[in-house]
């Protein structure tokens, strides 16, 4: 039994999420890459009064990404060079 809990460790995939902030006041844009949704990085990273939020992509990590090891890479990319 405990063999099949570590197997499960082992296969941690997850969602990454790229927001869009933007500057209300300025117009001002700025990308940020997150395993948080755009629902849910603002209880996390607060925003400016004059700043929004809004969901722009997001794919599928595959593995054990643990550790701080950086995501992967937006498979979407490479079809939009």
């Amino acid at each position: 039994m405990i063999f099949l809990l570590l197997i499960n460790l082992l296969w941690a995939d997850y969602r990454v999420y790229e927001l869009t902030i933007t500057n209300t006041t300025t117009g001002e844009q700025r990308q940020v890459t997150s395993t948080l949704d755009h629902i849910q990085y603002p209880s996390y990273y607060p925003l400016q009064p004059n700043e929004s939020i809004e969901y722009t992509d997001s794919w599928m990590c595959f593995g054990n990404h643990s550790h701080f090891k950086n995501y992967c890479p937006n498979p979407r990319a490479s079809e939009q060079d």
